[in-house]
């Protein structure tokens, strides 16, 4: 029997419904699955044969403590799925940068280094910035920290701006519109085989298409060669994954990654 454990987070310590299947699957076939949050320090990971990685769904809020984490489980040589490597590569937004050096079709990602601090205003003239852009950490979820703003408001806006670049790396990107009037699209991949896809709208007057903010979430039929461009970026995460997910967002035909 392999002691299993979902790894969670401290304000979501249980399963979640769309768990519940896979842990059925798993005590079907003799295994014990338990839920265990990813900080709590009263846990010995080395009982575990395996950990999947659930929903850690606060590590944007302390990631050096997360990172600490990962190494403990390095160096007690336990099973991760995805793999450790994987997610320290992933954690971070700038290897968005990569995908771009090798020319992929990419939202234009711009990073400003913790304590880099700019004029705001000066980078739609630097960076040739149409209209609206999006400013959110390098390591980020559900849209925490992510602003949208005009150059109009830049001036507004330079204090926030100079408040969170003194505390975390960032990046920059243009808004695009179609994720407004089209939607975001997030493609599922299981062990590396297209599984699902759902496309996120915002809710109107708003650009963020979480839940938590009112978007809606619809099932999407990607076109095979869809399907295939998300493939490409999948192409360059080496070792195993046991999951995926890539989002983005179609341009005449083409799909253009947001983030995996």
């Amino acid at each position: 029997m392999s002691e299993i454990g979902f790894v969670t987070c401290k304000k979501y310590p249980g399963l979640f419904p769309d768990d519940i299947p896979v842990v059925r699957f798993l005590e079907n076939k003799g295994n014990k699955v338990e839920p265990v949050v990813w900080d709590d320090h009263l846990i010995k990971w080395d009982d575990f044969n395996i950990l999947v990685i659930r929903s850690v769904w606060d590590y944007h809020l302390n990631p050096e403590r997360f990172m600490e984490w990962l190494e403990v489980l390095v160096s007690n040589n336990i099973k991760v799925l995805n793999p450790v490597k994987t997610m320290r590569g992933n954690l971070h937004k700038e290897y968005l940068l990569d995908y771009q050096d090798m020319d992929l079709p990419v939202i234009p990602t711009k990073l400003i280094r913790k304590n880099q601090f700019h004029n705001l205003s000066g980078l739609w003239s630097g960076n040739n910035y149409q209209s609206e852009i999006v400013i959110k950490p390098a390591i980020s979820l559900n849209s925490h920290h992510t602003y949208k703003i005009s150059r109009n408001e830049a001036k507004d806006f330079q204090k926030t701006f100079d408040n969170l670049v003194a505390r975390q790396d960032l990046i920059i990107q243009p808004f695009i519109k179609e994720v407004e009037s089209k939607g975001e699209i997030s493609m599922i991949f299981i062990n590396r085989q297209f599984s699902h896809a759902v496309v996120k709208k915002p809710a109107p007057g708003d650009f963020r298409v979480q839940s938590e903010y009112g978007g809606k979430v619809q099932p999407f039929d990607p076109s095979t060669s869809v399907k295939r461009q998300a493939e490409i970026y999948l192409e360059e995460v080496t070792g195993p994954l046991l999951y995926a997910r890539v989002d983005g967002f179609i341009v005449e035909n083409t799909f253009v990654l947001i983030e995996l």
